[in-house]
């Protein structure tokens, strides 16, 4: 199941939010928990945020 737009546009934003430090351990956290493809989706929306900062 895809996420919604909407819901894509929230995680974005709360990425973006996020300072460095914070963003790395959520990716750890995820990673660790991240095994159906949206999860694994956002993990990889989430590194792009962490490499943009």
């Amino acid at each position: 199941m895809r996420p919604k737009p909407d819901d894509l546009q929230m995680f974005i934003s709360k990425c973006r939010t996020m300072d460095i430090e914070e963003l790395k351990s959520n990716i750890d956290d995820w990673e660790g928990k991240g095994h159906c493809s949206t999860q694994l989706d956002n993990i990889d929306i989430a590194k792009i945020e962490l490499e943009l900062k």
